[in-house]
């Protein structure tokens, strides 16, 4: 535990503070906008997206001390995930009120996402340890012209 808290100190020490103000910034300026629209809706949106906000955070955080190369490593766990939360979608996908396509699914607990959130990040991860396998092989000489 005094590990992880260390580790919270360092990072706060050598984080940019400009970033994370106007991360702050955006995020209170949403939960004000998402307020000021929840007057005519019977669900409570405010307290999953401030839900999400929260766990967004911690996520970011983690992210951000951890090693990268460690998750990079892993890429080919990623797209499985990512095919196996795209196929969840065909057979316990919903459609949630205001949206008109079949993408999110419940979790226990009321709580819904959307899969293809998640997939993008994965895609993120996977693109980026490809590339970076590319470079390894000199295999990339500029971003304008990537090997066929």
């Amino acid at each position: 535990m005094q590990t992880i808290l260390k580790k919270f100190k360092q990072f706060f020490i050598k984080t940019d503070k400009t970033l994370w103000l106007l991360t702050i910034i955006a995020t209170v300026y949403s939960v004000i906008l998402i307020q000021s629209m929840q007057r005519g809706y019977s669900y409570n949106y405010l307290t999953s997206q401030i839900l999400a906000i929260i766990i967004g955070y911690i996520l970011a955080i983690f992210m951000t001390i951890i090693d990268y190369q460690r998750i990079a490593d892993k890429w080919i766990l990623f797209i499985i995930l990512s095919l196996i939360l795209l196929i969840m979608v065909f057979f316990i996908g919903i459609n949630v009120t205001g949206t008109d396509d079949t993408a999110w699914i419940v979790l226990p607990g009321g709580l819904s996402f959307q899969p293809s959130e998640f997939v993008k990040v994965f895609f993120i991860i996977s693109l980026s340890k490809h590339m970076q396998i590319l470079q390894e092989r000199d295999r990339i000489h500029s971003l304008l012209r990537l090997p066929r």
